[in-house]
């Protein structure tokens, strides 16, 4: 039983280096991008198509790294709990997450129940 926690362990440093290589891609190229975008024209407003297109990626590009800053902050999260010996064990009502779950997904802090509930909070009820 030792090795799965320490195969886990490995799982999440692995992640963790995963979301900082891509993150650190997204800060290096999006300068590059910025500054390209809006000094192609020579200081004079491009196409308003051209412009679409800069929007739609610079979103893109947000909206990913928003969707890895939270991944990290999970990530960071589960291996805190490992070092505490918490990990394994939801953080809302404490009884233990399914090893199947945290298989499937590491860095999971909440168990199927609690995280069911969390999903269906603010959704419309019909």
């Amino acid at each position: 039983m030792a090795a799965e926690p320490l195969a886990l362990r490995q799982r999440l440093g692995e992640e963790r280096a995963r979301v900082l290589r891509e993150l650190e891609t997204i800060h290096s190229a999006s300068p590059a991008q910025s500054a390209s975008a809006f000094s192609e024209d020579g200081g004079h407003r491009t196409s308003t198509s051209a412009d679409a297109i800069r929007t739609v990626e610079l979103e893109k590009s947000l909206a990913l790294e928003q969707t890895l800053n939270a991944l990290l902050v999970e990530v960071e999260h589960a291996l805190r709990k490992m070092d505490e010996g918490t990990y394994g064990l939801c953080d809302e009502c404490g009884k233990p997450i399914a090893p199947a779950r945290l298989e499937a997904l590491p860095w999971a802090n909440l168990c199927i129940d609690c995280k069911s509930k969390k999903d269906g909070k603010g959704r419309l009820r019909r």
